[in-house]
C-alpha cells in the first residue's frame, strides 16, 4: 500500500488513542525468523540415504528404520560477528511425506552432547507450508510441528535440532514408499533492544511493511480518539473521512460508558486483539469480530504481571518483542513472549530515550508506531519522532502538532 507522503509521520495524537492493526504477517512476530534449510541435515549413523530434491532433502531408510537427522540451529546475524548465546523462542519443523510414509516422532534441541528439550509428535503428512500446535502454544504436544517455547530456550552457534523419524515398510516394501522430505527448520528469536541494532535494521523498511505496526485497520482506515469522540482517518487521502469526528458511544461495540467518555493509551498486540486501558482497568477489543471481547473491562492488576496497576499513559510495541508503557517520568519494558515486566524496571525516561526534550522526559501523552520504522512520542501540542534503528529522536524535533493533520481536532 503507498501513502502520501504526509501519512509518513505518524497522526496527531494528543489525548488521542490509536486502534492500529498490522496488515503484514511479520509485523507483529516478535521475533527474527531464522530458516535452517533441510539441506544442512544430514543422517546420524549408516541405517538411511538421502538425496536433495526441489525445495530441501529427502531421506530414505528401511522397513521398520528409527532414523535419526541432525542439523545445526542457525542464529541471527550479530552485527559484531561474534557468536553468542540467544534464547529461542519458537520452532516449526516444516516437512512432507506421504500419506502411509514416515512419521515424525520427536524433535530434540541440543548443546553438545546435551538435549535438556526433547519435543514427542507423531505426524506425517505434507507440512511443507502448514503449522499446527495442539494445544496451542505448548510444547511436548503429541500432534504438532510447531513449539513455543516458554521461557525461551538458550541456544548458541554449535546447537542443533534432532529428528527422530520412523519408518513403515520403507521405500523396499508395498507399506509405502519410506520418503521424508525436510524442508526446513524455522526458529524464532526475539530481538534484543538497542543491542543487535544491524538485526533491527534489517527487519525494517520504510515503504515496506516488516517489523514496525501500522494503524491500518483491514478496511484501510485508521482510528483515532480524544475524549468521548473519534475520528477515521483515510491514510490514502491523507485525510479525515467525511461526517467525523463522531462519538464513541454507540459506535464501539461492548465499550462500557468509563471507556465511551475516553481512553487512556491502548496498543495492538501480536494476536488480533486491540487493548484499551483506563484508570484501574482494561478492556480487549477484537479485530476480527469487531467488538470488546466478553467479560471485559478487567483489572490491571493481576492480568499485566508486574505492570502499574492503574492511570498507564502511553504504550508502544518496538520491534525487539518489547513493548514500552510510560507513566509520568518512568518507563516498564514489558516481554511480550514471557508476558510480564522485564526485571529492573520502572527506570526513568530521562537519560534512558537518547534525544528527548526536558518535558517529555517528564512524561508523555501518546507513542505510537509508523510503518516507516519511527515512533512518535506526544506531549501537549508537540510531537518528536524517533528512529528505531538509530536509537535516537530525529534532528528537528519536536514539532507543533497542529496544521499538519487534515480534518483533525486541532
Amino acid at each position: 500500500m503507498n501513502f502520501p507522503r504526509t501519512c509518513h509521520r505518524f497522526l496527531p495524537a494528543v489525548s488521542f488513542a490509536v486502534a492500529v492493526f498490522c496488515s503484514s504477517p511479520l509485523a507483529f512476530s516478535q521475533a527474527n525468523k531464522v530458516q535452517t534449510p533441510g539441506t544442512a541435515f544430514s543422517v546420524v549413523g549408516r541405517n538411511g540415504t538421502t538425496d536433495d530434491v526441489a525445495g530441501g532433502r529427502r531421506f530414505r531408510a528401511g522397513a521398520f528404520t528409527s532414523l535419526k537427522i541432525v542439523g545445526v540451529l542457525r542464529m541471527p546475524r550479530s552485527s559484531t560477528g561474534v557468536p553468542k548465546i540467544e534464547k529461542v523462542q519458537r520452532l516449526a519443523i516444516h516437512f512432507r511425506t506421504t500419506d502411509r510414509g514416515p512419521r515424525l516422532l520427536s524433535v530434540a534441541l541440543c548443546n553438545g552432547a546435551s538435549c535438556p528439550f526433547k519435543i514427542g509428535t507423531d505426524i506425517s503428512g505434507d507440512f511443507s507450508t502448514r503449522e499446527t500446535t495442539d494445544p496451542p502454544h505448548t510444547t511436548g504436544a503429541s500432534h504438532a510441528n510447531v513449539w513455543t517455547f516458554n521461557p525461551p530456550q538458550s541456544v548458541g552457534s554449535q546447537s542443533t535440532v534432532v529428528l527422530e523419524v520412523q519408518y513403515g515398510g520403507g521405500f523396499d516394501s508395498q507399506v509405502n514408499n519410506g520418503e521424508f522430505v525436510l524442508l526446513s527448520v524455522d526458529a524464532g528469536f526475539p530481538l534484543s533492544f538497542a543491542v543487535d541494532r544491524q538485526t533491527i535494521k534489517d527487519a525494517i523498511t520504510v515503504q515496506g511493511v516488516k517489523a514496525s505496526p501500522t494503524n491500518i485497520w483491514p478496511n484501510g482506515k485508521a482510528y483515532l480518539f480524544k475524549g468521548a469522540e473519534y475520528v477515521r482517518y483515510d491514510p490514502k487521502a491523507d485525510k479525515a473521512d467525511p461526517g467525523y469526528p463522531q462519538p464513541i458511544a454507540g459506535n464501539w461495540p461492548g465499550f462500557p460508558p468509563e471507556f465511551a467518555a475516553g481512553v487512556d493509551a491502548d496498543v495492538i498486540w501480536n494476536n488480533g486483539k486491540v487493548y484499551f486501558f483506563k484508570g484501574s482497568q482494561y478492556l480487549r477489543y477484537d479485530i476480527a469480530s469487531d467488538k470488546v471481547d466478553p467479560g471485559y473491562p478487567v483489572p490491571i492488576a493481576g492480568q499485566w504481571h508486574g505492570l502499574w496497576e492503574d492511570n498507564i499513559d502511553a504504550v508502544v510495541v518496538w520491534p525487539n518483542g518489547k513493548a514500552y508503557f510510560f507513566k509520568g517520568p518512568l518507563y516498564m519494558r514489558y516481554d511480550i513472549a514471557m508476558d510480564q515486566a522485564d526485571q529492573g524496571y520502572p527506570q526513568p525516561i530521562k537519560d534512558n530515550w537518547p534525544g528527548f526534550p526536558a518535558s517529555f522526559a517528564e512524561g508523555v501523552d501518546r507513542a505510537v508506531m509508523w510503518n516507516n520504522g519511527k515512533a512518535y512520542f506526544f506531549k501537549g501540542n508537540e510531537y518528536i519522532r524517533y528512529d528505531v534503528a538509530a536509537d535516537k529522536v530525529d534532528p528537528g524535533y519536536p514539532l507543533p502538532i497542529a496544521g499538519h493533520w487534515p480534518g483533525l481536532w486541532q
